[in-house]
């Protein structure tokens, strides 16, 4: 059975996934030179490829997830 420490560490990492999918991953091709997209909708809104700072966010909570299981499953906590 998973900690609740864990379940928090890993609903953290879904958020932060689909944060780092829906503002960079998903318009990756789509960024020029200066690292600017321009919605392909005609909206006119600019993404920047700062969007990738999510990801740094999902490493840190699988991390924290995994490590949080790894110390349960190794000292019973």
């Amino acid at each position: 059975m998973m900690s609740i420490k864990t379940l928090v560490y890993l609903s953290l990492a879904v958020i932060t996934g689909f944060m780092y999918y829906s503002r960079y991953y998903r318009w990756i091709d789509c960024f020029n030179e200066k690292g600017r997209c321009y919605d392909p909708d005609g909206s006119g809104q600019v993404y920047t490829d700062a969007g990738h700072t999510w990801a740094y966010g999902l490493a840190l909570f699988l991390a924290l997830a995994a490590w949080s299981a790894f110390r349960r499953s190794l000292f019973g906590r």
